[in-house]
């Protein structure tokens, strides 16, 4: 929406200034937005946002299976759910379940990430700031 926006802008902008060449601003247009779209690392946004929402009671549970399968990017929003959960002296069942299944994910992950070696080239942002919260997360 934000490039149709600024598409229709530029558009516009042409009709006074007859110079434009619309072509060329419009790829600058389309490759930002694609650039800012990719960097942005939007696995770890809907994370952070679900967890967000389990944490202030917006969800009566939080879908695990779907944070799994965001990979990397979600280990660290898991970590502040586990260390919610944690603060809590007494928890429902539903909630000391969450918590067992998260801390046995996170082990699991922290085992593999520990052994495997990864060259540099195969490395990404979030697999990188994974392995910074998994070792923060077990000492």
């Amino acid at each position: 929406m934000v490039v149709l926006a600024v598409i229709f802008l530029l558009i516009l902008l042409n009709q006074i200034f007859t110079k434009l060449k619309m072509v060329p601003l419009c790829a600058c247009v389309a490759v930002i937005a694609f650039g800012f779209l990719a960097l942005s690392n939007v696995d770890a946004r809907i994370a952070e946002y679900n967890v967000k929402q389990y944490k202030e009671g917006s969800l009566s549970s939080v879908d695990l299976s779907e944070l799994y399968d965001l990979e990397y990017a979600a280990i660290p929003s898991l970590i502040d759910l586990s260390n919610h959960l944690n603060s809590y002296a007494k928890l429902s069942t539903e909630d000391k379940e969450i918590k067992e299944r998260v801390e046995a994910y996170l082990k699991h992950e922290y085992e593999n990430i520990s052994s495997e070696k990864k060259s540099i080239f195969s490395k990404t942002l979030p697999y990188m700031k994974a392995q910074r919260a998994l070792n923060s997360y077990f000492p």
